[in-house]
């Protein structure tokens, strides 16, 4: 599966991101602002491709050679309602890969991703390690609570604090902007158990065992009790060869 991020703008609008978000749903997807990340914020994990609207033509052309810097071994496709030639140019020198309408920008996808998962096989399946797609909303792409809840095996308001938003809010936002990185800590922890013991019923076993280091809980309190990212510790602790 294809790591991509895409670069948001406040001002594209929900019509403008949707298209986006549909043309990468078969990917593992990220998001960033711009201003992160011509900044040279990093997301968890490298991108294989990225993904961002023209924007404000004066600002397009340094914003597309702060992100060429920032991620130089990124595919960078830049995308458009309206696209000129002389400007199509212009992006491409400032360093993009493509420069695709908006309307065609899904095939444009497809096209890329055949090309990616052909030359990076092994790559393909070391991200496909990282997910539990069932924890994943199919429309929107995003991590969702009530599937990462149900998986778990506990409340979504139990799932709450873990990603540190109320009760009420994740049970009616659960594929929130907000939840996404704690959400990804949980599944990064979850599927790599899983690669581990090799099946989902001796994940849920060991996440729900008594370990003596945690004082007899279950790894699993680390998460109602505490935080994801304290479970995703404990399970690079338990990856890296520390007692567990």
């Amino acid at each position: 599966m294809l790591n991509a991020l895409y670069i948001t703008r406040k001002n594209e609008g929900p019509e403008f991101e949707g298209r986006v978000t549909a043309a990468l749903r078969s990917a593992h997807l990220r998001r960033l602002s711009v201003a992160k990340a011509v900044a040279g914020a990093e997301p968890d994990t490298a991108p294989d491709l990225i993904v961002a609207g023209l924007g404000e033509r004066r600002a397009a052309l340094v914003e597309i050679k702060g992100l060429r810097r920032a991620f130089p071994n990124a595919a960078i496709v830049i995308t458009s309602r309206k696209l000129s030639g002389e400007m199509s140019v212009q992006v491409y020198r400032a360093g993009a890969t493509a420069v695709v309408p908006l309307g065609a920008l899904r095939d444009a996808i497809a096209n890329l991703t055949q090309v990616f998962e052909a030359g990076n096989p092994r790559k393909a399946a070391a991200l496909d390690e990282t997910m539990v797609e069932e924890f994943h909303d199919q429309a929107t792409g995003r991590l969702d609570a009530d599937a990462v809840a149900r998986g778990l095996g506990i409340s979504v308001s139990g799932l709450a604090r873990a990603v540190g938003l109320t009760p009420s809010a994740l049970s009616k936002r659960p594929h929130a902007r907000a939840a996404q990185d704690a959400l990804r800590q949980i599944e990064f922890a979850v599927a790599a158990i899983r690669k581990l013991l090799g099946s989902d019923a001796r994940a849920r076993a060991w996440l729900n065992a008594p370990h003596s280091d945690l004082g007899g809980d279950a790894p699993l309190a680390l998460l109602t009790k505490g935080s994801a990212k304290d479970l995703a510790d404990y399970v690079r602790g338990a990856l890296a060869g520390q007692p567990t």
